[in-house]
């Protein structure tokens, strides 16, 4: 049998009656859990097509990669929220009945697209989020690594993404350490907490090479969310679907126009509600 999580259930040790324990990354700093073959080949090209589907105007160019935001935009003072696409939602479900988020349903996803050889400097995440991070990994692998906070240029051990899998990061791995990835073609293989647990476990492999986009779905929790919410992208999403089946150009010509505008509506909302002295910008750092 099969746990919410894809992967076999495992015989429970009499010292942990918790099943996640099997996917522990033990070698790592409290707390990781990896786990390699979280979905189906058919699950991650689904959700590959998905992210590629997604309207033009959701994609946000930065300096190291592109990313979309989905959910909303954190804030101290509360997230304007919008309601998910199905197709994060139905992930979002998944990880909550995993157990693996503590109870708290994700309600924000970042999804961030790598070329090979792009990185992302070290960072927290902060505390706008509930201190439990998913992210779930498509395309090609990349190192995580890790940083205490008083050396910034030397890393203390890292984590191999691989295609399929999901990492979840909490307590004081996600509060007290930074962690990035490397600007590089190809990741060195030294102190790897989770490498047993990797492709890789039977060979004696010194370098892993970044031959392909890679793509992450970091999954969260925002606690303070405020009483308004923007309806509009779901709207156009169900536009999106008409289009696709309907030779109707006035459908056509509106679903390509609006979704322009809606990250306008977005922070206007955000600003009217939130903070009238702060115009939002997506940190440049966030996420892996």
């Amino acid at each position: 049998m099969d746990n919410d999580l894809g992967c076999p259930q495992v015989k429970k040790s009499k010292f942990d009656n918790n099943p996640l324990e099997e996917f522990r990354v033990k070698e790592a700093p409290a707390t990781a859990f990896y786990f390699p073959n979280y979905l189906t080949q058919d699950e991650h090209d689904a959700l590959l097509q998905n992210v590629y589907d997604s309207p033009k105007p959701r994609w946000k160019q930065m300096s190291n990669r592109r990313l979309q935001n989905w959910g909303g935009y954190p804030h101290p003072k509360g997230m304007v929220s919008e309601d998910l696409p199905k197709w994060l939602s139905d992930e979002c479900e998944k990880l909550l009945k995993s157990e693996v988020t503590e109870g708290k349903k994700p309600n924000h996803v970042l999804v961030n697209e790598y070329e090979p050889g792009q990185g992302l400097l070290p960072h927290l995440d902060g505390p706008l989020f509930y201190p439990v991070i998913c992210t779930i990994n498509l395309g090609g692998p990349a190192l995580l690594q890790f940083y205490k906070e008083q050396n910034l240029d030397k890393s203390v051990g890292g984590l191999l993404l691989e295609p399929r899998s999901l990492v979840v990061l909490k307590d004081s791995l996600y509060t007290e350490f930074h962690h990035g990835i490397e600007a590089t073609r190809a990741d060195v293989m030294m102190n790897v907490w989770n490498l047993g647990s990797t492709t890789f476990k039977d060979e004696k492999i010194e370098i892993v090479e970044r031959n392909s986009t890679r793509v992450s779905l970091t999954i969260r929790h925002v606690p303070k969310v405020l009483n308004v919410k923007l309806v509009g992208g779901r709207f156009v999403n169900l536009m999106f679907e008409r289009a696709s089946v309907e030779n109707d150009f006035g459908v056509r010509l509106f679903s390509a126009i609006i979704p322009a505008f809606l990250p306008l509506m977005h922070i206007w909302l955000t600003v009217k509600f939130v903070w009238p002295e702060h115009v939002l910008e997506i940190d440049k750092n966030d996420c892996s």
